[in-house]
């Protein structure tokens, strides 16, 4: 058995374990590489959400991502302060890689931010105008209006107030107020077709007697009541198939199903209750129309045979018959009329009550 003592070692090293600095470094450079891929990766799911649902989803995907970036800088700063000799280069290279790409993304997200914090506070304000406008529209029903001229300028204030919300909103939520702007137009025309047509009737004095004084100015007055007759009827199929035609509008500008039945509830809620008063005002009108219709064809068909008495605003009629049929259509008017000025006191009461959206 030797008795000699082992070698002496020539160096003598010693052991640097830098296995924490390097998987932290690793970490800090995967980080955002990670957060990268996890918002491109939003892009292509957030294409089937809209409304809440997508909102919520983007605030939820933009945490995870904030807090993974978060912790690989955090990790990136300990690699370098915590790393040992052997090994130094790699985990720098990686470490300062990584804090350089999240200062990248640091550097477009902050930009966005203010853009996207500013595009909010748009949309705000649009959606503070866009009520104020339902309320000035309230308003004016809540004092019993009829005029023609305060109708359409509240339909006026509506549709500025829209087409200013297009321009502060973005995504989804401009092209439903477009298309919400085409609808408020399509209603805007039919009304001021419907209010030409109720001018040129009260003008042309139909039912005065004192100036009719040749048979042909019976169907020139006839041709007013018809035209009023035909605007009439297509305001009212327009507010029957409101809905239908709101729901085209918001299909054809490509907004989402989701968006279009949240769009659609609103429109429920405001449009809906309306519809059976406005319907009774509308035949209210065609009431008054037909029976004007059959006034004059009374004057027409017995021409020669009455006469205007100068001594009492009435007519004198040879035929007791038509005399009767003359006063039965005039009684119809005054009932549709006074029928109607109670519709419209109830519609403009449920106006009033009407939530604004």
């Amino acid at each position: 058995m030797s008795s000699q003592p082992p070698p002496i070692p020539l160096f003598a090293t010693e052991k640097h374990d830098n296995s924490f600095a390097k998987n932290a470094s690793t970490a800090c450079l995967a980080a955002p590489l990670l957060a990268l891929g996890l918002g491109m990766g939003f892009q292509r799911v957030g294409a089937n959400l809209s409304g809440p649902n997508l909102r919520v989803a983007a605030l939820a995907v933009g945490g995870v991502s904030c807090a993974i970036v978060g912790v690989g800088l955090i990790l990136g700063i300990l690699a370098i302060l915590l790393m040992k000799p052997g090994g130094r280069a790699g985990i720098v290279f990686k470490s300062l890689g990584g804090m350089v790409i999240i200062g990248l993304l640091a550097a477009i997200a902050v930009p966005n931010f203010v853009r996207a914090r500013s595009i909010a506070l748009a949309r705000v304000e649009a959606v503070k105008e866009i009520r104020q406008a339902t309320k000035d529209a309230q308003r004016d029903a809540a004092a019993g209006s009829t005029n023609s001229e305060i109708a359409m300028a509240s339909v006026d204030r509506f549709q500025h107030a829209l087409a200013d919300a297009a321009t502060k909103t973005t995504g989804e939520d401009s092209v439903i107020m477009a298309a919400s702007q085409k609808y408020l137009q399509k209603v805007k025309a039919v009304e001021a077709d419907y209010q030409n047509a109720y001018r040129e009737l009260t003008a042309a004095r139909v039912l005065a007697t004192s100036n009719l004084v040749d048979r042909s100015q019976i169907t020139d007055r006839q041709a007013a009541v018809q035209k009023f007759l035909l605007c009439n009827e297509a305001l009212s199929n327009f507010v029957s198939h409101g809905r239908q035609t709101y729901e085209a509008d918001l299909a054809a500008a490509h907004v989402s199903k989701a968006s279009i039945d949240a769009t659609l509830k609103g429109y429920d809620l405001t449009a809906k209750p309306q519809l059976a008063l406005v319907a009774q005002i509308r035949g209210q009108d065609a009431r008054m129309g037909q029976a004007m219709l059959s006034v004059l064809a009374v004057l027409q068909s017995d021409w020669g045979h009455w006469q205007y008495s100068t001594t009492a605003p009435h007519l004198v009629f040879e035929n007791r018959e038509s005399l009767d049929r003359y006063n039965e259509c005039l009684a119809d008017i005054k009932a549709a009329g006074s029928e109607q000025a109670v519709s419209q006191r109830k519609l403009v009461a449920l106006i009033q009550q009407t939530p604004t959206p």
